[in-house]
C-alpha cells in the first residue's frame, strides 16, 4: 500500500465520520461507519486498479458497502439507511457532477454530454449495487427464517 492510498483511506474514514454525525450516529456505530467508508474506498481503489473501469468500480464498491451496512444494521438493530448513506459518501461522484455543470454553464455541449454520460452511468452503477445488495439480504434473511422454523 502506498502512502497516497493510506491518506485516501484516512480521508474517506474522516469524511464518513463527519457525515455520520449529521445522522446522529454516536458511539461505536460512528467508528463502524467510518471504517465502512474506508472499506468502501479501498474496494473502489482495488477494483479500479484491477479493472481500470470506474463504472465497474462504483458498482463493486457500492455492492460490498451495502452488504456490509445490511449486516451491520442487523447486529446494531439500526435502520440500514442510517448506516449505508454515510458509508457511500466517499463514492459520491462530485468531480464528475462539477465537470458536467461547468460544461453546462460554459456552453460546451459536447463536454457536458460526455461528462453527464459518465456521471449517469456511475450513479446507475452505485444504485444497482445497493439494490442488488438489498435483494441478496432479503433472500438470505428469508432462507434463515425458513430454516429456523
Amino acid at each position: 500500500m502506498t502512502t497516497d492510498m493510506i491518506k485516501d483511506l484516512l480521508m474517506a474514514a474522516i469524511g464518513t465520520a463527519g457525515f455520520s454525525m449529521l445522522f446522529q450516529i454516536r458511539g461505536w456505530k460512528l467508528y463502524a461507519t467510518a471504517c465502512g467508508g474506508a472499506w468502501n474506498w479501498l474496494i473502489y481503489l482495488l477494483t479500479y486498479a484491477h479493472t481500470g473501469s470506474r463504472i465497474t468500480s462504483f458498482f463493486t464498491a457500492s455492492l460490498v458497502t451495502a452488504l456490509t451496512a445490511e449486516i451491520l444494521a442487523r447486529f446494531c438493530k439500526e435502520p440500514v439507511i442510517t448506516l449505508v448513506v454515510p458509508m457511500v459518501i466517499p463514492l459520491v461522484p462530485g468531480k464528475d457532477l462539477y465537470d458536467t455543470m461547468l460544461a453546462f454553464v460554459g456552453n460546451d455541449a459536447a463536454r457536458m454530454i460526455s461528462c453527464g454520460n459518465l456521471l449517469f452511468w456511475e450513479v446507475c452503477a452505485m444504485s444497482m449495487g445497493m439494490i442488488i445488495a438489498a435483494c441478496i439480504m432479503q433472500i438470505a434473511w428469508k432462507i434463515v427464517l425458513y430454516y429456523k422454523k
